[in-house]
């Protein structure tokens, strides 16, 4: 199973400490699949970042809007999602 795109990687990739930006990524995608109603993948959901805030946006569903935030320090990354 794939959770990461290219961009995703490549964005953890360019720090000193990869694992705490993966750990955070992940975190808020599963935030993501439980604020929603559909079944999606890791995959449709693409975390950017605007002004170091993060963006969500979803593959094959435009009907979402999320408030984001997320967090990680050493081992512990946590995230919440609203979305609307």
């Amino acid at each position: 199973m794939r959770i990461f795109n290219k961009d995703e990687i490549e964005y953890c990739l360019k720090f000193q400490n990869p694992y705490q930006h993966f750990a955070a990524k992940y975190a808020l995608k599963e935030a993501v699949k439980k604020s929603i109603k559909e079944q999606i993948s890791f995959l449709d959901i693409v975390i950017c970042y605007q002004h170091d805030k993060p963006i969500i946006k979803l593959k094959n569903h435009s009907n979402y809007q999320f408030l984001a935030t997320i967090s990680h320090e050493k081992n512990i990354a946590i995230a919440a999602v609203i979305s609307f």
